[in-house]
């Protein structure tokens, strides 16, 4: 059976108790909530009026409230701030919102980076939609400069971005690796020489020496734009191959091992994001706060 309809209430009537609650005041609780004396005394008299019940008492140390006060008081405090922070929301992705944040990564492996803060994010802010491109560095960097991306995620090195803010989010341990059947099939030691490792079969990103000294050793056999297209061919125990190693980790588990090769020392990947210079829409700046929260 359906419960009697609610009497249609002002929230500023819950405002000015909060305010007269933490304030013990009727002044101070006017200062703090930008009305008058006077509208805050009509306000605790027409919510006391509501509910039938005395919510405050009027003595010498100021306004004391009741023992109703002090339950009403945690439950109003907390609905009035889920409110607030529903209007704050609204406010930041509304007016100042550009309606998609377009986001350019440069390597597979950012898109994967980016895919669960979006999801995160989204939970609090549903109504912000997201686009993710996958392009080449120089091309990332002219669509970020022309205004076509908003965003662009990249693990090349922090100093070859320039013109735009750019912000360090995580570092990974690049190393070689490979899986253990092959590893065990050609002996493949916890150090190698630089001759030993030229012997091997070796797949790698196109944008490998961003992170090695690439003179020092052979081109990869195998090159590529992507992690995925190289998976597909190192999972089938027939290669070497270098990358992030936390990140292998997570995907191979125990199905890969990684090993040294004297005289090569790796950089290690440091996942950044960067933004144009210039003010950005508060959504966008929101999403990249978010990113290093």
């Amino acid at each position: 059976m359906a419960g009697k309809p609610r009497t249609n209430t002002n929230l500023n009537l819950y405002r000015s108790f909060l305010a007269v609650y933490e304030t013990k005041s009727i002044r101070a609780a006017a200062d703090m909530a930008g009305i008058t004396h006077s509208a805050v005394s009509q306000n605790i008299s027409a919510l006391t009026k509501q509910m039938g019940l005395q919510l405050f008492h009027s003595q010498a140390r100021g306004m004391m409230p009741t023992s109703y006060a002090d339950v009403l008081y945690p439950i109003i405090k907390e609905a009035m701030n889920s409110l607030d922070g529903a209007e704050d929301k609204v406010k930041h992705f509304t007016k100042d919102s550009p309606g998609i944040i377009r986001i350019v990564c440069t390597t597979n492996f950012a898109g994967n980076y980016i895919t669960p803060h979006i999801l995160k994010f989204r939970n609090n802010f549903p109504n912000v939609a997201f686009e993710i491109l996958n392009k080449n560095t120089e091309e990332a960097l002219d669509m970020l400069e022309k205004g076509h991306a908003h965003i662009m995620l990249s693990v090349i090195p922090f100093e070859k971005i320039k013109g735009f803010k750019v912000i360090e989010l995580e570092t990974f341990q690049q190393t070689f690796f490979t899986t253990r059947k092959f590893g065990e099939t050609n002996n493949i030691k916890d150090t190698i020489t630089i001759s030993e490792f030229n012997k091997l079969p070796f797949i790698a990103l196109r944008t490998l020496g961003n992170f090695i000294d690439s003179n020092k050793i052979k081109s990869p056999d195998i090159s590529a734009e992507t992690q995925e297209i190289l998976a597909q061919v190192f999972t089938n125990d027939v290669a070497v191959t270098f990358g992030a190693w936390e990140i292998a980790k997570k995907v191979l588990g125990d199905s890969i091992v990684r090993f040294n090769v004297s005289g090569i020392t790796p950089q290690d990947a440091t996942m950044v994001v960067a933004i144009p210079e210039k003010d950005s829409p508060k959504a966008i700046l929101k999403f990249v706060e978010s990113l290093t929260s």
